[in-house]
C-alpha cells in the first residue's frame, strides 16, 4: 500500500498528511525515507503522473491515510497548483548519510 510497507500506523513517520500537517505543507526531507532511500513519497504534495489526463497520486498535506497510498489516483484541476507537485529523485554519492531526515531548522 505504501512505499514503506502496508501498515498505515507508520504513515506519520514518512509523510505529512491530514493527521499531522497542521493544515499546511512542509519542507522536504523532514520525515523518514523508505527502503530505497527516497523521501516524501506520500503526502505533502500530490504528484502529477499524467498531465494530459490530469492524474495525480500520493496524497497531500490535507489527505487522509487512504488517499496517501501509492495506488491512489485522483483527477486534479490544473489551476490548483498548490495541491500538486513533482517528486524529484536525487542520487547522493554517500547514500547512508543521506538517509537521515533533516532537522526542522535545516535550510535544505
Amino acid at each position: 500500500e505504501f512505499s514503506f510497507g502496508d501498515d498505515a500506523n507508520y504513515l506519520g513517520d514518512y509523510a505529512w498528511y491530514a493527521n499531522n500537517s497542521n493544515g499546511q505543507s512542509h519542507p522536504i526531507r523532514r520525515k523518514r525515507c523508505n527502503a530505497w532511500g527516497l523521501f516524501d513519497m506520500h503526502g505533502n504534495a500530490m504528484e502529477y503522473t499524467n498531465s494530459s489526463k490530469k492524474i495525480a497520486r500520493g496524497g497531500r498535506w490535507n489527505s487522509f491515510e487512504g488517499n496517501c497510498r501509492s495506488t491512489f489516483k485522483s483527477t486534479v484541476d490544473p489551476i490548483a497548483r498548490e495541491r500538486v507537485g513533482l517528486r524529484v529523485v536525487y542520487v547522493n554519492a554517500e547514500p547512508q548519510q543521506s538517509r537521515q531526515p533533516l532537522s526542522e531548522d535545516s535550510e535544505d
